[in-house]
């Protein structure tokens, strides 16, 4: 796709229903879901769609498993598959080890297609590594969650799942978040919110590199969980001057800059804020002419990043942010030709000083990388490598004179991981 201007969200589809879920392979498979029982195909990065099944279902999640086979949850007790790319969808529901009451989230690692819900009872995670013709159910250990929204797995060992704990009504649940390092069959708790009278449900989880969000639905008080360590350690963030309603939708715009999708009871925003200052800034407006309008629609779902576009499924349809500022690799979710590798990055000395930064970086395999020099609003200084290198140590030498003072950022993104290092410049 062309270069837009910075902030620009680009209208691409209406539907039928509130849109529910959206997966993208690449830029040839894409997939959108929507609660009037809807299933779009886009094979053009989202220029033109393809209504591929419709049905009396609510349809909740959806996620390829490769470019033949994906899968779609319902809040009905239904699960559909397809094998031929989206052509056809079959229901499934049969292979599962119980009917389900809804699936809300789904992931896919590796062969493996992860399903978590649901909204309303028992939570559950369901899991088949052949293609959907039979699945396992997963056990959790301590409380079981009342309620599973979201799943999300960083690795074939290691994945995360959101939701809640005593789901009666929207009043009495405690967002609550799990991981798993045995590749789904077993689950602990890691995170639960005992401000019982501000949140209800960990909602959506977005990952990208070594950066993990979790957004809370329902959340009065105005707050989500950050990762910065791959889900290692989190810290709850507030968000400050927002409260009576509820986060969403929420990705990763930059290493220091947050997009949220806020819902508040009348109408939705999205708002952009930055993790060093929490200062907020409403971008729903940002939309192509005549669109706005569906933007600030109710319910701000998904949020997915392909290289350097987000993509947006919330309200009546589906946006692409395209920003200006953003510079990333462009690979698919599959990189067969990666080695699995998390480079290493010391800076010396730090602060930096005499107008000179100085950094080595130490790769453990042959990938493909973006390597650069970024200031806190994500703006490139310098941009010294995008492509493949080879393994081993490189030292590099950044002139920073003419820059002003202040927190900088090497970032280092490969398929694999996302390294970012800050550090202070001392004119």
């Amino acid at each position: 796709m062309s270069a837009h201007a910075q902030m620009k969200w680009h209208f691409l589809q209406d539907v039928h229903g509130r849109v529910e879920d959206l997966s993208i392979r690449d830029t040839k498979n894409l997939l959108v879901c929507d609660g009037g029982g809807y299933i779009y195909r886009s094979s053009d990065g989202g220029q033109n769609w393809d209504t591929v099944f419709t049905s009396r279902y609510y349809l909740r999640s959806i996620e390829w498993l490769n470019d033949s086979v994906a899968f779609c949850g319902s809040l009905d007790s239904s699960v559909f598959r397809t094998t031929d790319g989206g052509a056809t969808w079959t229901d499934i529901t049969s292979n599962l080890p119980r009917v389900p009451k809804g699936i809300c989230g789904m992931d896919v690692r590796g062969n493996t297609v992860y399903m978590a819900g649901n909204f309303f009872n028992d939570g559950y995670i369901f899991y088949s590594s052949d293609g959907g013709q039979s699945f396992q159910e997963s056990s959790f250990n301590g409380v079981p969650p009342s309620s599973l929204v979201d799943i999300n797995f960083i690795s074939t060992d290691t994945g995360f799942a959101c939701g809640g704990l005593r789901w009666n009504n929207f009043s009495s649940a405690t967002a609550t978040l799990y991981r798993t390092v045995d590749g789904g069959q077993n689950w602990d708790e890691i995170f639960r919110d005992y401000d019982t009278l501000n949140t209800n449900l960990g909602w959506k989880i977005f990952h990208d590199g070594n950066y993990m969000l979790m957004s809370m639905e329902r959340n009065t008080a105005g707050r989500f969980l950050l990762s910065k360590d791959r889900g290692t350690t989190w810290d709850t963030v507030g968000i400050h001057g927002l409260s009576n309603g509820e986060v969403q939708g929420i990705g990763l715009l930059h290493p220091d800059t947050v997009l949220l999708g806020y819902h508040l009871m009348g109408g939705s925003h999205f708002l952009k804020m930055s993790l060093a200052t929490h200062q907020l800034v409403n971008v729903t407006n940002a939309a192509d002419v005549g669109k706005a309008g569906l933007l600030s629609q109710s319910h701000m779902n998904r949020i997915v990043r392909l290289s350097d576009e987000l993509f947006y499924g919330g309200g009546n349809g589906v946006w692409a942010l395209y920003d200006s500022t953003v510079t990333s690799l462009s690979y698919t979710k599959e990189a067969v030709h990666e080695e699995q590798t998390v480079p290493e990055i010391s800076i010396f000395p730090n602060p930096v000083r005499n107008g000179e930064l100085k950094f080595r970086i130490n790769v453990p395999g042959k990938t493909r990388m973006l390597l650069g020099v970024f200031d806190v609003k994500g703006k490139p200084v310098e941009i010294l490598h995008n492509g493949y290198i080879t393994r081993g140590e490189q030292d590099f030498r950044v002139s920073m004179r003419g820059v002003s003072q202040g927190t900088y950022y090497v970032v280092c993104r490969s398929f694999y991981a996302n390294v970012v290092v800050p550090f202070q410049y001392l004119e």
